[in-house]
């Protein structure tokens, strides 16, 4: 089957990257064919002098230290995630493309956090694979929200949307609540 991964694997952190390696590798050693494209969201992507100035000087000079730091995931996730160097995606290039596939893995790691893929933008309707085809298969592995409760107007948005999908493992019991507060039944299942 040929799949398209979708979670947060640009973070710069060995939690994220690991977690990536770990389901796509999971996923292709069961017969899958995967796609994973590299899109950061829009509230963690930040470009030009942002990379670089923090709110006092301790901030800048680690988010200097992070941005040598980068090269290293950068190598990682070129080699074990793309197969090569990849060309760094927003999630409006990629809704816009379509991203045939047979279904659609979104997870893990905080995919579903209402304070990183926002209500109205893009990502949203990325990461909750508004865009798939009705005969597309959705699953989610491992997502988390990141936090203990949705807001009612997130609660009214994402309803439908999780009621989409074929299957929801959610990777903190919290997460079972709100899903259920979606209308849906989740199982808690561990992150890769």
């Amino acid at each position: 089957m040929r799949l398209t991964l979708l979670t947060l694997q640009e973070s710069d952190n060995y939690g994220a990257v690991w977690q990536a390696y770990a389901l796509k590798t999971h996923l292709e050693s069961s017969g899958h064919t995967v796609t994973l494209p590299a899109v950061t969201p829009q509230s963690i992507h930040r470009t030009g002098w942002r990379r670089f100035v923090g709110r006092s000087m301790r901030d800048t000079v680690a988010k200097c230290v992070n941005a040598y730091k980068r090269r290293f995931f950068d190598e990682f996730r070129a080699r074990h995630l793309y197969g090569g160097r990849p060309r760094p995606v927003t999630a409006d290039s990629l809704l816009g493309s379509g991203l045939a596939a047979d279904g659609y893995v979104v997870g893990s790691d905080q995919v579903w956090n209402p304070n990183t893929v926002r209500r109205g933008t893009p990502d949203r309707d990325l990461y909750w694979l508004s865009f798939a085809a009705p005969s597309a298969r959705r699953v989610a592995y491992a997502a988390s929200f990141g936090v203990t409760r949705l807001q009612p107007e997130d609660i009214a948005d994402l309803g439908p949307r999780a009621r989409a999908f074929d299957a929801i493992g959610v990777r903190e019991d919290t997460g079972l609540a709100i899903v259920e507060s979606l209308g849906c039944k989740a199982e808690w299942t561990i992150d890769p």
